[in-house]
């Protein structure tokens, strides 16, 4: 992908590996619950290579040729599109607990399978729950 036209579409992390990116995000700000740490180094390489970022950007349409998208209430067309990188949301999936309620005792439930987040903090209710077990 080094080298090619590309527009990443709410994936800053995704950025890196194209030679041309526009970032358009959804969210008001970019990467909101990143770590600081990792958004300082983040914001600099985004600034360094000159990679434009609309927020507040809606993704209406992805065409042949092209992108469609809503920033403040106006359609916007961006055309000549070789690459597109879609970063979508996501919600929390539990099937396992409805299963196993009853058949076994105490259930934990930690990480994506109670609230999509950072997966630092699964890693930290995970830890918390090993710990009190």
């Amino acid at each position: 992908m080094h080298g090619s036209k590309a527009h990443g579409i709410g994936s800053t992390e995704t950025v890196r590996h194209f030679h041309f990116a526009i970032v358009f995000e959804m969210q008001d700000e970019l990467a909101p619950e990143g770590e600081s740490s990792a958004n300082f180094f983040l914001f600099d390489y985004l600034e360094k290579h000159g990679v434009t970022c609309y927020t507040g950007a809606k993704m209406l349409e992805i065409n042949d040729d092209g992108i469609v998208c809503e920033k403040d209430g106006v359609r916007c067309e961006y055309k000549g599109i070789q690459n597109v990188v879609l970063a979508l949301g996501s919600k929390p999936e539990n099937p396992l607990q409805a299963m196993l309620e009853g058949k076994v005792g105490k259930i934990i439930v930690v990480g994506d399978a109670m609230k999509v987040a950072q997966g630092i903090d699964a890693i930290s209710a995970g830890y918390r729950a090993g710990y009190y077990i």
